[in-house]
């Protein structure tokens, strides 16, 4: 039995899936969209709970009043540029937030709008103590009447971060990948918007290598002296409004080739990580042979189990049946085999597709090579 390779289809356009300028230049690298994540639901939150009614919370459920927007974007300045800007009325709510967010002063740079010391340190100890989704003290600032206020130019994490993907483990590598790349643009093209702009972009730079200006998406921050952000600045101290305007007007400008050539290396390197990342989402490829990799039985019923495989927030029901068959893949029989020996010894017929999706969801496992198989050289 030879075992099939089957190619998904793939979207035309990633408009939809992510905010308009991130969407336009995945386009124009990979020449068609990125895939949709149906069970990740913003509106109807996947990872909210009801009983009678009212939600149910514990650690494995979100606050219906907060769901994932326990997180306060860090937002590079042409982001902020590009909120301030927009015409559509869907975006009031947004720019009004953000506005407030500018006003209070601290974590406003030239490179963007970033957390302030204060909202770092609760963050931290949010995340330590398994606040994500439940926690209020740290409710995103654009969250507006359920929903996000700058949705259409959210940052990198808020455009690839899921709580569930339809292709499990495939899924969270592939955006992961998504992640790692936008967070190192938002990075190099904040500073490179920030150099056409500024006085002095040399001093700039030097604040930049030396983390006394926040860089977005790295670790800790320090403030800098009031007279610093003076200094750097410069004409634009009283005009910071059109200024991050301007940086949207010259980064959404850009063509992917572009974006690359000013991320480096570095971006170079992490664009083609995605696109393996790309071809291995949107494909299907069965190993020869599998084994049950150990798991966490969230829930064991009568009829069927929930297991705890590859992510926290998306256990699967497996019903009782293919549990008591789950042995039978041993890592040492082939998948063909054991597809033939189950339909003759327990009457069941294990579609190809099924054992698919348990590889995905890291309930199958490829067999760890035999100690001394590996190849050297």
């Amino acid at each position: 039995m030879e075992l099939p390779v089957v190619a998904l289809p793939r979207p035309s356009s990633s408009v939809g899936v992510l905010p308009p300028l991130y969407a336009r230049w995945m386009d124009e690298f990979l020449g068609q969209g990125l895939p949709t994540e149906t069970k990740a639901t913003c509106a109807q939150c996947a990872m909210c709970a009801y009983q009678d009614g009212q939600p149910i919370l514990n650690d494995y459920t979100f606050d219906p009043a907060i769901k994932c927007c326990t997180y306060i974007p860090n937002l590079p300045n042409y982001l902020v540029g590009n909120i301030l800007r927009d015409e559509n009325p869907d975006m009031a709510a947004g720019q009004s937030s953000l506005r407030s967010r500018m006003e209070a002063g601290e974590g406003i740079t030239p490179l963007g709008v970033s957390l302030s010391s204060m909202q770092q340190v609760v963050y931290s100890h949010v995340a330590m103590n398994r606040g994500f989704g439940r926690s209020k003290d740290v409710r995103c600032p654009h969250y507006v009447e359920g929903r996000c206020g700058i949705h259409r130019h959210r940052n990198a994490v808020c455009s690839t971060y899921y709580c569930k993907y339809d292709r499990g483990q495939i899924g969270l590598d592939f955006w992961s990948r998504v992640n790692v790349l936008l967070m190192h643009l938002e990075r190099e093209l904040s500073l490179w918007a920030a150099m056409q702009l500024l006085d002095d972009p040399k001093l700039l730079a030097v604040m930049a290598r030396h983390d006394s200006m926040p860089i977005l998406g790295g670790k800790a921050e320090t403030r800098a002296p009031a007279g610093n952000w003076v200094n750097v600045w410069g004409k634009w101290w009283h005009e910071r409004e059109a200024y991050y305007q301007q940086t949207a007007e010259r980064v959404n400008g850009l063509s992917f080739a572009e974006v690359l050539t000013i991320g480096g290396a570095t971006a170079q390197f992490r664009a083609q990580s995605m696109r393996r990342g790309y071809e291995e989402q949107m494909t299907e490829r069965l190993p020869e042979q599998l084994t049950v990799r150990e798991l966490k039985i969230r829930h064991f019923g009568p009829e069927d189990c929930f297991i705890e495989s590859y992510s926290p927030t998306d256990p699967q029901a497996v019903p009782q049946p293919l549990l008591e068959v789950l042995p039978y893949f041993d890592g040492k029989r082939s998948v063909a085999e054991v597809i033939a020996v189950v339909d003759q010894e327990k009457d069941i017929v294990l579609d190809t597709g099924l054992i698919q999706k348990l590889v995905d969801f890291q309930i199958l496992v490829q067999p760890a090579p035999a100690a001394g198989s590996g190849s050297t050289g």
